[in-house]
């Protein structure tokens, strides 16, 4: 599970400033490694006590494209469901961003459905 977390943007922030702690001699290598340590421990006992909702959405999906890490949807019709409260809404724009910000993104086109 720890693996997941490497990747994420805080996991790589907090990894960067503790390198950087290190260089400039603020914490030695040990520390540095007990802060990510205990980071390790903390992230899922908070997703496991916190996080405990549910989702689904269905929608005619009007059109798409992903271009630069950076995807955006246009749907008809759509509903959502957040733990068993449902919501719906003629039109819907979405816009998200990949996670994965060092990943290699490529240009794809739009396409029409």
């Amino acid at each position: 599970m720890e693996d997941h977390y490497l990747q994420t943007l805080v996991a790589r922030a907090l990894i960067e400033t503790l390198d950087v702690k290190v260089r400039e001699n603020v914490l030695t290598p040990t520390q540095a490694q007990f802060v990510l340590s205990k980071f390790y421990e903390a992230v899922p006992k908070v997703f496991n006590a916190s996080v405990a909702n549910t989702m689904s959405f269905k929608a005619k999906m009007l059109t798409y494209n992903y271009v630069d890490g950076v995807w955006k949807f246009i749907a008809k019709d759509f509903g959502m469901s957040i733990n068993n409260k449902v919501y719906r809404t003629d039109f819907i724009r979405i816009i998200a961003r990949d996670a994965d910000i060092n990943g290699d993104v490529g240009r794809r086109r739009k396409r029409k459905i």
